[in-house]
């Protein structure tokens, strides 16, 4: 893996295959910590992503909406590297991530929950939390077949971090309780949790609102709006609650048929009379 230095003084990764490291134009606040352009995607004769670009600044909140159907989760699919484009380009911090593939985003800072929750119910909460900084921790098998103080060392300071990431997401007194044990949307928090314990620098959010009820929503978008700040983190949400989304977002992307429709502030868009005739309905007051 080739690196190198990028204007604002980051290391940029090269995580293609083939290409090479090269700045995005005006990266930085501007062009934001990950960005996207003319994203493709089809599916023999169905293009389910056509044209889609997507600019998430640092420490922000940036929403993606649409109709069932839209596009929403196979644009997610894109980010993350669970599927592959076939035309556009995708930066993270300047790095070209395009060919990656979603393990090499992960360990880059590209991480994501799911619409459907992944979580193991047969380990325990904290288990779950240190499975998901695999990527961080990968020597442990090898290092604990050799043994040595600094395995030990190692595992020791990831449970702590998982331990201190639970508490933050009031899930602590939990920890040792089988992850299968827990409500609904507790599950969707341990999922996030899992998630954040790998110290993203942008998380994927796909639906977390689903399944929740009035009060677990309203929990939700407060712990939502107050990610960028506490892990110095930027957020993509996929939502259908429009105003978890009004509350937690900074700007707003539409998808519709795979196309982008709208973008820009919530009180613009979800204001959008194109917005409204393809998805809403009617205009949604904004918080």
């Amino acid at each position: 893996m080739k690196r190198s230095t990028t204007a604002d003084g980051r290391v940029a990764e090269d995580l293609g295959e083939h290409g090479t490291v090269h700045e995005a134009r005006g990266v930085g606040q501007e062009a934001g910590v990950l960005s996207a352009e003319g994203l493709v995607k089809r599916f023999g004769g169905l293009v389910a992503v056509d044209g889609v670009g997507l600019t998430v600044p640092r420490r922000a909140v940036v929403g993606v909406i649409g109709p069932n159907g839209a596009g929403k989760t196979t644009l997610l699919n894109l980010l993350s590297g669970a599927l592959q484009a076939d035309s556009g380009t995708i930066l993270l911090d300047g790095s070209d991530i395009t060919s990656a593939n979603a393990a090499r985003r992960a360990g880059a800072g590209l991480r994501r929950t799911f619409q459907n929750i992944r979580l193991f119910p047969g380990m325990t909460v904290i288990e779950n939390v240190v499975v998901g900084m695999h990527v961080q921790t990968r020597g442990w098998l090898t290092g604990g077949i050799l043994g040595g103080r600094r395995v030990w060392a190692a595992e020791a300071a990831a449970l702590q971090t998982a331990y201190d990431v639970l508490e933050e997401m009031g899930l602590a007194d939990q920890a040792g309780a089988l992850a299968g044990s827990l409500s609904y949307g507790r599950q969707r928090r341990l999922e996030i949790a899992r998630a954040l314990a790998s110290a993203p620098r942008v998380l994927l959010l796909d639906e977390p609102a689903a399944g929740l009820n009035s009060a677990e929503k309203r929990q939700a978008a407060d712990m939502i709006a107050g990610l960028p700040e506490r892990y110095d983190l930027s957020v993509v949400l996929v939502e259908h609650d429009m105003d978890l989304v009004s509350r937690t977002c900074s700007s707003v992307s539409v998808i519709d048929y795979g196309r982008p429709l709208s973008d820009g502030p919530p009180a613009q868009v979800l204001r959008d009379q194109r917005v409204i005739d393809a998805y809403l309905g009617t205009a949604v007051t904004t918080v």
